[in-house]
Formats: structure tokens, sequence, C-alpha cells
């Protein structure tokens, strides 16, 4: 099928994408049960070290086989990033997603690969994006399971970290940590503008852009729109991001 690597039954990271923004689209309120999950191989592991690259090349496609057999009907899709693998799952509640990763995390544990002529055994660090609270797009919700797996890493590697995402109260209690975070990107470095190109079939020569505003976390972390925005609008912030905006 276009878009997916046939040898190694990954999807390309484009039409991965693709199809997660597809859902995300179409599913603006999202059930709860899907997320991703960012699985990365301990790469600081004495059997696999010596290898560099080519050992954590030899790894990959027995991770794969091992999220696609747990995942079962839950499974959605993978794709490579560029530290690990990229699962998308979709479990009967976040219940479900929290065990399935467990499992996955256990189950290489026990799992040996030929690398030279000797076996090396490895480890995962897996962290969990969840869909919930709306991602807005893709690669906030990629965003979410990276800063998860990267605290795995910081916790010693070997466990799942599920993300705890920043979320506004539509009774405007309990934003403070949001309104803090907008206020400090307004005096900082925090906003991002993101320029996607607007093609036109009929006009070849002129060029137009949606210009999209991103929040980051002092983590790296992205807080979508979706959020950030009714907090802002709660506290009369919404003109200092026009300004923002403009000035940028």
């Amino acid at each position: 099928r276009d878009g997916e690597d046939r040898g190694a039954s990954l999807l390309s990271r484009t039409h991965f994408l693709q199809r997660l923004d597809q859902t995300i689209a179409e599913h603006p309120i999202p059930a709860s049960g899907q997320a991703v999950l960012l699985v990365q191989i301990d790469r600081e592991l004495p059997s696999l070290t010596p290898f560099g690259e080519a050992g954590l090349d030899a790894v990959r496609p027995a991770v794969l086989d091992l999220m696609r057999r747990l995942a079962g009907s839950a499974y959605r899709g993978a794709c490579l990033s560029d530290e690990g693998l990229i699962l998308w799952v979709r479990c009967h509640d976040d219940h479900g997603i929290a065990t399935l990763a467990e499992e996955i995390r256990a189950a290489a544990e026990t799992l040996e690969v030929l690398l030279g002529l000797s076996r090396a055994r490895f480890t995962l660090s897996i962290g969990v994006g969840s869909f919930l609270p709306p991602a807005g797009d893709a690669l906030t919700l990629i965003s979410r399971a990276q800063s998860a797996c990267d605290l795995a890493h910081e916790q010693g590697g070997n466990r799942v970290v599920i993300h705890e995402a920043l979320t506004d109260n539509p009774a405007g209690q309990g934003d403070g940590a949001l309104q803090r975070l907008i206020r400090q990107a307004l005096d900082g470095t925090g906003f991002q503008l993101v320029y996607q190109p607007l093609m036109s079939l009929r006009r070849k020569h002129q060029e137009r852009y949606e210009v999209l505003l991103r929040l980051r976390t002092p983590q790296g972390d992205i807080v979508p729109p979706l959020t950030f925005l009714p907090v802002a609008s709660r506290h009369g912030l919404l003109r200092a991001l026009d300004r923002w905006v403009l000035s940028g």
C-alpha cells in the first residue's frame, strides 16, 4: 500500500501523521482509549553499546513484532521516529493503554536478539501520549509521548511514563499553571509560529501561508490552541496574543 514500508510493516512517517491528523479532524472531541506510544530502546545497555546504531537497527524489527503481537486488534499503525518507534493504539479505555504499554515493556525484557556471535538483551523506555485532552494535531500527540519518554529515560529507563497534560477548566478554576505559562511565553520564547503553505490548484505562482500559533512548555512539550486559548480568553490575554503574533 502507498505510504507503507512493506518489508518492515511500517507506515512512512508522512502517511502516519496524515492518518493521525485525519482522525483528529473527524473526531475533535475524542473518546478515551486512544494514544500514541513512543517506544525507545535503552541504548546505554552494555549488551548494545558496542554495536552502536547497527545494534539498534537489529533490535527494532523484534520490537515492532512484539508491539504488533501484543496490541492485537488495538493496533492502528506504526512508524519510525528519530530515536525509536511510534505506535498508535485504540483500546477500550485509558487503563487498557497503560496495561498494554506495561506489557510491551515487560515482554521486551525476556527477548534476545542475535548480534554478531552473541545474543543481546535489551529494555525499553515508553512514553504514552493520550488523545485527551483534545490534541489538535498529530505533532502535539507525538510531543506528549516524546516528553513522557524523555522522562522515562531521565528516571533510569526500562519504564512506562504516561504524559500528564495541562488542562483547562470550563469553570475557570485551576487555570493558574497555564495562565503563568502564557504570560511567561509572551515575555520570552515560549510561543512559536508555524507557517503552513496553502496550495492553490489554479494559481501556481502565488504563495500563501496559514499561520498557526503553538505554545511550548519549558520541557519542550506542545500545548495545543484548544487548551490554552480558552484560558487566555478568560484572563484577558487575547489582545496580547494578537500583538505577539503581529510582531512576530
